[in-house]
């Protein structure tokens, strides 16, 4: 089952919007949503600093 679909950096095709976990690959393991969420922090924080400068 698949969920939200997303970049590797848990970004969605609406700019600004997120998904990791259970919400992009379906249920999984705790280990591996927290894995899809640092991932997904990683996305958010890049896209800030594009817009930054």
């Amino acid at each position: 089952m698949r969920g939200i679909k997303t970049d590797p950096y848990g970004r969605t095709s609406v700019k600004g919007i997120y998904a990791a976990g259970d919400n992009a690959a379906g249920p999984s393991q705790l280990v591996i949503a927290a894995s899809q969420g640092s991932k997904a922090a990683i996305g958010v924080i890049s896209d800030f600093v594009e817009e930054a400068f």
